[in-house]
Formats: structure tokens, C-alpha cells, sequence
């Protein structure tokens, strides 16, 4: 279960009035809640970066994480398959193809497509001992914008292909909260919001409370106190310099 967008704007205050000591600065609540999608993002990259490297961000992460989701195969020509990436991915984790031969519809095959630079591609594909072959279950690949490029050669056909990927998180937002023009709640592109929009971290996981503390620090940087902002950047990601 998520944390309510609510909860976190209070939050956010009780520690802002803590920080200014009763200075009495009112922040408005389109730019609280900018400073927490502003943080949002922050960590959420931080932790996506890190996250094979250690159990607790990985369990932080696990509401984003998508498994075995089957993309959409488009045929490019006789020897390329284009398998199209989901709109909401921020981060593929793995993949694997599933694919049969004609001459023996009866074994087929998983294979994992070997993702390698672009400059490589035309020389790993006139090397027989790199290009796509099924009895020895090789196939190259190459990752674009809009998905992976599967180069089959024909020598194959691609039945199906899974990965693994973190998705995209969804921007916070208090409508809910709107006391000024009438109560209409507008984001920063000026589109209206109507409903509440919470944060998908677990609140078991006590990552809101990181993000609380980054989007006051946030705050704290567009206040022009850069060393304060750097200075619980390291606190809080544990992370020297991240953002400038």
C-alpha cells in the first residue's frame, strides 16, 4: 500500500516550519507538491541505480517492478524483429525470446538475445561465430529508443519476447488540498487535476520519509542555500554531489 499525497505535504510542512524556525515563509501548495515529484524522481533514480546491488532498495523497489510482460513483436524485414518497449518503462532489467524453426516446430527454443553497441552490429552480423543461430541458440540484438531490434537472420522465428523492467513512477498530487482559485488544483503544464494522486512507495518500506526530507532540502536549494541542499543530498541518498 502506497502513501497518501496528503500525508506527505503535512509532512513536508512540519519539517519546512522546523527548518525556517517560525520564519513564517508560506510555500505554496504547487510548489510543494513540485519539490516532491522533484524528489521523487531523484531518489527514484538513485534507488533504480543501485538496486542490484543491494536487497533493502530492492524491496523499496518491488511495487515498480514488472516481470515476464510480453512486448509487442513488429516485423522490420525478412531479418529483423522489432520488439516494442512499453510506454511506462524506465529501465529494462532483462529479456529473453522464446522462437521455433520450421524444420522442427516441435523443439522450440529460449534464448537470450545478446544486446551489443551499434557500431558492433554489422561486423557481429557477417561473423558466423556471433550472428543468429539456432542450434547453437545465438541471437543479436541491439537496444533503441522504442524497443530491441532482434536480428534473427531469418534463420529462426521469434515467437515471443519477455523482459523484466522497472517502470515508470507516477507523479504525487493534492487536489484534495487546494484552498486558492476556487479550489481548481492545476499542475505545472496548467492541466486541472481533480483527483488525488498518491505515492506508490511502500509505506513499510518508510521510503516517503526520504522523500519528504530531499523535497525540503530541494526547497532549501531554490532558497539559494546550495550547501545545505548538498549536504542532505549525502545524508539522504548517501551520495556526494548528485544533482547541481
Amino acid at each position: 500500500m502506497g502513501v497518501s499525497t496528503t500525508k506527505l505535504v503535512y509532512e513536508y510542512k512540519r519539517k519546512k516550519n522546523v527548518n525556517d524556525s517560525g520564519s513564517g515563509v508560506d510555500v505554496q501548495l504547487v510548489d510543494i507538491i513540485a519539490a516532491l515529484n522533484e524528489s521523487y524522481k531523484i531518489w527514484y533514480d538513485h534507488k533504480v541505480q543501485v538496486a542490484q546491488k543491494d536487497e533493502k532498495t530492492r524491496n523499496d523497489l518491488r511495487v515498480f517492478k514488472n516481470d515476464q510482460v510480453s512486448l509487442k513483436l513488429v516485423k522490420v524485414d525478412e531479418n529483423i524483429t522489432l520488439a516494442e518497449y512499453p510506454k511506462d518503462l524506465y529501465k529494462r532489467l532483462n529479456q529473453i525470446a522464446h522462437v521455433s524453426k520450421d524444420c522442427c516446430p516441435d523443439y522450440p527454443k529460449v534464448i537470450i538475445p545478446r544486446i551489443i553497441e551499434s557500431d558492433d552490429l554489422y561486423e557481429a552480423r557477417r561473423n558466423p561465430l556471433r550472428r543468429a543461430d539456432y542450434y547453437f541458440e545465438q541471437l543479436l540484438a541491439i537496444e533503441s529508443k522504442t524497443g530491441i531490434y532482434i536480428y534473427h537472420e531469418g534463420e529462426m522465428k521469434i515467437d515471443k519476447v519477455l523482459i523484466d523492467y522497472y517502470r515508470k513512477p507516477v507523479e504525487v498530487h493534492a487536489p484534495s488540498l487546494e484552498e486558492c482559485n476556487d479550489g481548481v488544483y492545476y499542475n505545472y503544464n496548467g492541466e486541472i487535476i481533480k483527483d488525488d494522486v498518491d505515492c506508490e512507495v511502500g509505506s513499510d518500506t518508510f521510503a516517503d520519509i526520504d522523500i519528504v526530507n530531499l523535497a525540503v532540502a530541494i526547497s532549501e536549494r531554490d532558497m539559494n542555500d546550495l550547501a545545505k541542499f548538498q549536504s542532505q543530498m549525502s545524508l539522504i541518498l548517501g551520495i556526494q554531489e548528485l544533482y547541481k
